[in-house]
């Protein structure tokens, strides 16, 4: 189950590619490290 949604999350990471490359590096970054609240900390900072 978890290499599932480890999938799909760098699925949806690289879909940021196009338009936020930096963001999605750093996307990538965290999540092969599996750091969750850093990505969600990330996001939520970017929406503001």
């Amino acid at each position: 189950m978890t290499t599932a949604r480890y999938d799909e999350l760098v699925e949806l990471i690289e879909t940021i590619r196009v338009t936020e490359p930096d963001l999605a590096a750093e996307l990538r970054r965290m999540a092969d490290v599996f750091d969750y609240d850093g990505l969600r900390n990330l996001l939520v900072r970017e929406k503001e």
